[in-house]
């Protein structure tokens, strides 16, 4: 984890457990905030792309973080697509497709 926090130049990588009813779920959690870090990520996540919706939520994410770079978001057109971006992401997502599909590893 030390290694991902120095490559994308981040204060805290927080390990997180879920209890589920049949298993314990282990993740890792890395916020990034800086433009430079975000700037990373998006780089990273470009060449080396996730898959099934966390691909369509990093997607989204990516265009939120153009929004707010851009600084779009100070119109009322902005905040309302940084609004939809939100509410279309994670456990909100309710559109779906194969597009991470194509860049899959070969």
């Amino acid at each position: 984890m030390q290694k991902i926090r120095e490559f994308l130049d981040v204060k805290i990588v927080t390990k997180i457990q879920r209890n589920k009813p049949n298993y314990i779920e282990l993740a890792y959690e890395v916020r990034t905030t800086k433009k430079s870090s975000c700037d990373i990520l998006i780089n990273y996540l470009t060449n080396f792309p996730l898959f099934s919706s966390k691909y369509l939520d990093y997607f989204n994410w990516s265009e939120f973080h153009h929004i707010r770079i851009s600084k779009q978001y100070k119109s009322l057109g902005g905040t309302l697509n940084l609004i939809f971006l939100k509410n279309s992401m994670n456990t909100k997502r309710t559109q779906f497709n194969w597009d991470s599909l194509n860049r899959f590893y070969c």
